[in-house]
């Protein structure tokens, strides 16, 4: 089976090197393509709807990924797809209906934010299967480690033809991932998969927040290209690979800063975030000085 993923993958990629440069950026899509022999070959068959569905959403973005549909439409696929994760895990709590919506809608923006430069959605697809096995392993369920699987055989291609080839995640790729995160993390259900997500996505959340405000202060058109994101900033003043090394430093610390908690509490979760956004304020004061 890994063995025909990678024929798959590796005849797909290399017939996309001569076409238009278009098709190179949302080659993400074909990462949703490497789970639906999954799906019949392990029986998940209770799974097959979310799959199908998610399948669907995926194509959708990756016309996108071409033609650049209105951000509103986006959005409202992307609450349509978290309202699909609600009845997919029985959700009925308000509250958590409202914070699984905005989460998954601010994932998928967020990861989206960070494919502008080599690398740097690789970082966060290798940091997700770096938070399963430090987080997770003990208590991951079958699913989640087909989809571990998956990822790491995708990253594996993606990282040599996104620095050899230009080749970039894309809308559709962004979204896909986003899914896999939720479908693995819920489908778990524990307290350390909350924080694997956590910690995978507050970084990009401080960084987005700020470059939100800054465009808003400086009454910019908040859906029109930027270079404000750290990465962006770090890549200009050092060029080179430089713009990877703050994420990983604040996954890092994060890590160290959960190990050595008793206890898992709200308070935790704050000082965390207050954590990282001091290592970020640290940052781009340090890149700005230098």
């Amino acid at each position: 089976m890994i063995f025909l993923k990678v024929f798959f993958l590796a005849i797909s990629l290399f017939n996309i090197i001569p076409l238009n440069k278009n098709f190179k950026k949302g080659v993400g899509i074909l990462l949703i393509f490497l789970f639906i022999p999954d799906i019949f070959f392990f029986q998940f068959y209770n799974h097959i709807w979310i799959f199908l569905f998610i399948s669907l959403i995926s194509i959708i973005y990756f016309i996108d990924d071409f033609k650049g549909l209105p951000a509103i439409f986006r959005i409202v696929l992307q609450i349509i797809t978290g309202l699909s994760f609600i009845y997919y895990f029985n959700l009925d709590n308000y509250f958590l209906i409202f914070i699984t919506i905005s989460i998954f809608v601010i994932l998928v923006n967020f990861i989206n934010f960070q494919d502008g430069l080599d690398l740097n959605i690789a970082l966060y697809l290798a940091l997700f299967l770096i938070s399963n096995y430090l987080y997770a392993n003990a208590s991951i369920n079958h699913l989640s480690l087909v989809i571990n699987i998956n990822i790491l055989i995708f990253l594996i291609f993606f990282i040599y033809f996104n620095l050899r080839h230009n080749f970039y995640f894309g809308d559709s790729g962004s979204f896909i991932f986003a899914c896999l995160i939720f479908i693995s993390s819920l489908d778990n259900s524990t307290l350390n998969q909350f924080i694997m997500i956590f910690n995978l996505i507050i970084f990009p959340v401080i960084d987005s927040t700020y470059v939100t405000l800054l465009r808003i202060r400086r009454k910019e058109n908040l859906l029109s290209r930027n270079f404000y994101h750290l990465y962006h900033v770090v890549h200009k003043k050092f060029y080179g690979f430089y713009y990877l090394i703050p994420p990983i430093f604040n996954f890092i610390i994060l890590f160290i800063f959960y190990s050595y908690s008793k206890e898992i509490t709200y308070i935790t979760f704050l000082i965390s975030t207050i954590l990282t956004t001091s290592n970020y304020i640290f940052i781009r004061i340090l890149v700005k000085w230098l």
